[in-house]
């Protein structure tokens, strides 16, 4: 055997171990890109996501789709040092978070408001109370359709029905708050006998203190037991009570007439809204009438601007980009966990095949474009060819050929996860996996 076939061998055989490696190595990626995939899936079909917890689903989808990324680049160029896959994932990780952070800023103001109300509209959705019934799905659809079309339910935010739910909110908090601002002559007058109550019971428990002080003076004096026991029948006759009693015995056995005022309602809240009832309880001590009026002004203020602000409050708002995270991002994320996964499955396929054409002394320069060409093409005419999810559904498609042609370069990510992302739903239930990691974020 001659050196050049000595060489050619052992080159095979290092080929093939890193194209084994490589081929374990993406294979367990793909798996955890897939777990988390379907963990997005999990937490989108909630009727409320936490902003704070999704910021952790943020978080770990830029993590683990830096390293897919990050491997198709390494797959191609097959270089040596890993300190440049691990800078690279630096870069892909600060390269999606600016992605991500310019997409929601670049949000119309529009849209930014449309999502306020429309985390309303999404919940009447999930609970099949809106006219359209874009959730009226059929029962033989897999699990996956509900939370793939809520993922996906910004098309719904460029039509006007958004504004119903506006109004709904609107008009019975507006009335609400109208009337807590009406009653707070009356409010006040029940919030004044909770405080005469408190006084009253202050004071009550005060000459205790001094009847009790009376009685323990003479109780520890030298004065004789006739006068001792005078003197506690004093205690008894002007108190009611034991020389043993303490405050929170005292407090609890007299104060029923106090608790009861603490109990009255001032505002009945609004559940649609997120408002929740005040009642004297919650209102400070020692407030005169102006004092009292000024609260009842601002609370009314901040009930208004937290259910029903305008376009420049929500704008403005600390939370309005997060409101905006959970209804743009998740097709981009579904999007590009898919890109991902599907490139890197190409490139363990392309590593084999050149390897086999190595075998076969096939030249990989005629090889390569061939499988490229003829992969890219098929991948192509499928993802064309391929009905979304949302093709039996009319609400569906008007949404997204109006939303399409507004945006045209978002609209090809979302078109992706909903053609694509059936086709990784393998399971018929949401996989454990998944679903411990939606418990661990967001229970």
């Amino acid at each position: 055997m001659s050196n050049n076939d000595s060489a050619t061998k052992i080159n095979l055989k290092k080929q093939t171990n890193f194209t084994i490696f490589w081929t374990i190595l993406v294979l367990c990626y793909i798996f955890v890109e897939w777990i988390f995939n379907q963990h997005l899936l999990d937490v989108m079909s909630k009727s409320s996501i936490d902003l704070d917890n999704f910021s952790k689903t943020i978080l770990l989808g830029k993590i683990i789709l830096s390293i897919g990324l990050n491997l198709i680049i390494k797959g191609i160029y097959q270089y040596e040092k890993w300190s440049k896959f691990i800078l690279g994932n630096l870069i892909a990780f600060g390269a999606l978070s600016g992605l991500y952070m310019q997409t929601v800023e670049s949000f119309p103001a529009e849209l930014q408001y449309a999502s306020y109300y429309g985390t309303i509209f999404k919940q009447d959705a999930i609970q099949l109370k809106d006219k359209d019934k874009i959730l009226n799905i059929e029962e033989k659809d897999g699990w996956y359709v509900k939370p793939l079309l809520l993922s996906h339910f910004m098309f719904t935010l460029d039509n006007r029905k958004w504004l119903e739910f506006q109004n709904r909110v609107t008009e019975p908090i507006n009335r609400e708050v109208i009337t807590f601002i009406k009653n707070k002559n009356k409010n006040f007058t029940s919030y004044k006998n909770a405080e005469d109550a408190r006084k009253t019971l202050d004071q009550s428990w005060k000459d205790v203190l001094e009847a009790k002080a009376k009685y323990e003076a003479v109780r520890y004096s030298k004065a004789k037991k006739p006068e001792r026991k005078a003197a506690l029948d004093e205690f008894r006759a002007k108190t009611g009570i034991e020389p043993s009693t303490t405050q929170e015995e005292f407090y609890k056995t007299n104060s029923k007439e106090y608790h009861r005022a603490l109990t009255v309602q001032l505002f009945s809240g609004f559940a649609d809204g997120g408002v929740s009832p005040i009642y004297v309880r919650d209102i400070p001590q020692d407030l005169d009438q102006e004092k009292f009026f000024n609260l009842v002004e601002t609370k009314a203020k901040e009930m208004k601007t937290r259910t029903t602000p305008s376009m420049r409050e929500i704008r403005d708002a600390r939370n309005a980009p997060e409101i905006v995270k959970t209804f743009v991002l998740p097709p981009i994320m579904f999007a590009l966990s898919i890109i991902s996964i599907i490139f890197n499955i190409l490139i363990i396929i392309s590593m084999w095949v050149k390897l086999f054409g190595k075998k076969l002394d096939i030249s990989k320069e005629v090889v390569m474009p061939i499988y490229f060409a003829l992969t890219l093409f098929i991948l192509a005419v499928g993802i064309i060819i391929k009905p979304t999810i949302t093709s039996n559904y009319a609400y569906w498609n008007e949404q997204e050929q109006s939303l399409s042609s507004k945006y045209p370069g978002l609209a090809l990510f979302w078109k992706l996860g909903l053609k694509l992302e059936p086709m990784l739903c393998i399971t018929d239930k949401v996989p454990t996996l998944s679903k411990e990691i939606t418990k661990y974020f967001y229970e």
